[in-house]
């Protein structure tokens, strides 16, 4: 990417186990481009939301949504290891293939270098991404709505077919609006050119990089 390239001096040339003071700041735009929940479908919660300042002139109180990191993390590793696996770039360790939750990191592909590891009576290594709470531009007011469902019956009716009582699966949820903007800094932490462009490319809803 051509914005790492202009910095390409800043970067580390080689990969390092040890803190050396390279810092990668990215401010990063992402945009909805549907209907969307930041939770657990089904649960009964709302949104997560925060009150923060409008802004540096305007310093009234408002809520916005917050996309929370791990909401971030879990997509974005997926689709990074998507594109390693692709390409068999994820390795394996003791006859197993590098897969996520299953205690079997290969500690040697770059989502391993990326975002750490932790194997039992091995090595482990912290994640070398940090990543902020992603905030609506807007209030939560303008960005979010409400849909409400319901679950029929096979006769496609609200009525128990055999004692013809109605149901109570009816239910509303809170959502987000397409087109919605969600702005955060991800900071990554002695980053070599590779690895800082495969974390970027991984971004699902990123619409633009600062």
């Amino acid at each position: 990417m051509s914005i790492l390239t202009q910095h390409a001096d800043q970067l580390l040339k080689a990969y390092s186990n040890y803190p050396v003071g390279r810092y990668v700041g990215v401010v990063i735009v992402r945009k909805t481009e549907s209907e969307a929940l930041f939770r657990t479908e089904g649960a009964g919660e709302d949104l997560t939301k925060e009150f923060v300042r409008a802004g540096i002139a305007n310093d009234t109180i408002i809520p916005r949504v917050v996309m929370t990191k791990r909401k971030q993390t879990a997509v974005e590793r997926r689709t990074g290891r998507e594109l390693l696996r692709e390409h068999a770039r994820l390795y394996a360790k003791d006859r197993s293939l590098c897969s996520l939750n299953t205690g079997t990191s290969c500690e040697q592909c770059v989502d391993c270098k990326l975002y750490g590891y932790a194997v039992g009576g091995g090595g482990a290594q912290k994640s070398r991404v940090l990543t902020e709470d992603a905030f609506t531009v807007l209030s939560a007011s303008i960005v979010t709505g409400k849909r409400t469902g319901n679950a029929p019956y096979d006769d496609g009716t609200m009525r128990h077919p055999e004692t013809k009582q109605a149901s109570q699966a009816i239910y509303e949820d809170p959502y987000i609006k397409p087109e919605t903007h969600f702005l955060e800094v991800q900071t990554g932490q002695f980053q070599v050119p590779d690895n800082s462009s495969l974390k970027l490319y991984s971004s699902p809803l990123m619409v633009d990089v600062v």
